[in-house]
């Protein structure tokens, strides 16, 4: 076991595509990734350098793995557009439609067991 303590363990800087890695003096290439890869490398950049993370995402891109991750972005960019135009329209004009779409709409009546009932006599009798 003495080979542990001379043990370089590889850290993600080096793990792009076209990387050479070298292993008890064997050479691998890494030649791709999967999407689990590319998502977390995303989600840990604390992890990953940016070169790391555009190498992986633009093997992905050139590969067409990415084609569902970019229309959904792009379906959530427009509706996210479409919701800062909405706003600002609203704020700019007042318009009395933007309040009507922002109110909270009530299916049912509220019943609260504390409040009294219309049918109860509120008045003071002190």
């Amino acid at each position: 076991m003495t080979w542990l303590c001379n043990t370089v363990f590889f850290k993600p800087l080096l793990l792009g595509a076209g990387a050479v890695l070298v292993v008890f003096n064997h050479r691998f290439i890494i030649t791709g990734a999967d999407l689990f890869v590319h998502r977390y490398a995303e989600a840990n950049p604390e992890k990953f350098p940016p070169e790391v993370v555009d190498n992986i995402r633009n093997y992905m891109f050139c590969n067409g793995l990415l084609k569902d991750d970019i229309e959904l972005r792009s379906k959530q960019q427009a509706e996210e557009q479409r919701e800062k135009e909405r706003d600002q329209m609203c704020t700019e004009n007042n318009s009395p439609h933007c309040a009507i779409e922002a109110a909270p709409t009530l299916t049912q009546e509220c019943e609260y067991p504390d409040a009294p009932s219309e049918k109860q006599d509120h008045t003071d009798t002190n």
